[in-house]
């Protein structure tokens, strides 16, 4: 029983992986510039992907969405830097930039730009803090090294 259980959980964990390398693959054919090691969870513009870039070592937490078009502006390209960590269910508005480094916190509406190194949370999203250079160096660790996280130990 032990060993049908792990063969099943090995099944099921392969087959997120390859889920997941075919929804970064999607993307990129449809014209969206992402760069290596991003772990996108939530979800990018359809109609325009086109116009989203997003750096190396980003996670893009469970049901945040990414915008690059709306019905009064149109589509405004959107940037997302590298080593960025974007909570669960944010929203990334249309014509943003996110600079590298910077975290925005779960359920936030980015509506304006947000510089590097910085955490940005609420709706609208606000400026309320600046990230830590290593915690920011931990989480680049874990996901280069493929782990969870905030699996890396503090040091």
């Amino acid at each position: 029983m032990r060993i049908l259980l792990f063969v099943a959980g090995w099944v099921v964990g392969l087959a997120a992986r390859v889920s997941h390398r075919l929804t970064l693959a999607y993307y990129r054919s449809r014209g969206a510039v992402i760069g290596r090691n991003v772990r996108l969870y939530g979800r990018v513009d359809r109609v325009n992907p086109h116009l989203v870039t997003i750096g190396d070592n980003v996670v893009v937490g469970l049901g945040s969405r990414i915008l690059a078009h709306g019905p009064v502006k149109g589509g405004r390209p959107v940037s997302i830097g590298s080593d960025v960590y974007i909570g669960a269910g944010a929203i990334i508005l249309p014509g943003v930039t996110v600079g590298e480094g910077s975290v925005i916190g779960a359920g936030a509406v980015v509506t304006k730009d947000v510089p590097p190194m910085s955490i940005a949370a609420g709706n609208p999203a606000r400026i309320i803090g600046d990230r830590d250079p290593a915690e920011l160096a931990r989480t680049r660790e874990c996901l280069e090294k493929g782990l969870p996280v905030g699996k890396v130990p503090a040091v």
